[in-house]
């Protein structure tokens, strides 16, 4: 045991273990940094004193955030960008089950948005803003999604006919167009 100790001790002085070793510090930190940022993005967009203006910008920021780190120069800051694209996909589609029970479907159709923006195709995800966007009444969003949802995979037109979420769409032509291309 004293043996294999020394030999560990002996190891980790080696300038390869050594420089491997600061890498890994320096992404835990690059990583620590970046989900505070999400988290300070996040809490404003989910702020009390929010408006419209506020929001888009919100979003934004958020979808540039995002952007920013789908182009690492190397593994490691691939990996460190990869699991706080996770996060925030994670966030913001808790974020957005949260808000639907709240009832602010609003402002959960824009989480789910996000949420899809940052981690592409998620055409369920995109499926679920429609839902949020029809329930808050906004038909043209609610459309537009549901059209995403579709044109990326999502193609459960029993689902899509079903969900009472969608009743308020369903008189529109567009929506009989959407669901006459799925069958």
């Amino acid at each position: 045991v004293a043996a294999a100790k020394a030999k560990v001790r002996e190891l980790e002085r080696l300038p390869a273990i050594e420089t491997a070793r600061k890498r890994e510090n320096d992404q835990l930190k690059r990583e620590r940094a970046l989900n505070r940022q999400l988290g300070e993005m996040a809490h404003q967009l989910f702020s009390k004193e929010r408006d419209r203006a506020t929001d888009m910008e919100s979003r934004a920021a958020l979808r540039h955030f995002g952007e920013s780190l789908k182009g690492a120069t190397n593994a490691g800051e691939a990996q460190v960008n990869a699991r706080v694209l996770g996060s925030m996909f994670a966030l913001f589609v808790e974020q957005a089950q949260e808000l639907l029970r709240k009832k602010d479907y609003l402002l959960a159709a824009m989480s789910f948005e996000i949420a899809s923006d940052v981690k592409t195709p998620q055409p369920v995800v995109r499926y679920n803003a429609s839902r949020a966007y029809a329930l808050g009444g906004d038909k043209s969003n609610a459309l537009r999604s549901l059209r995403e949802a579709v044109n990326g995979g999502f193609h459960d037109a029993a689902r899509i006919e079903s969900d009472e979420d969608l009743k308020s769409i369903r008189g529109t032509k567009e929506y009989r167009e959407l669901m006459a291309s799925l069958r």
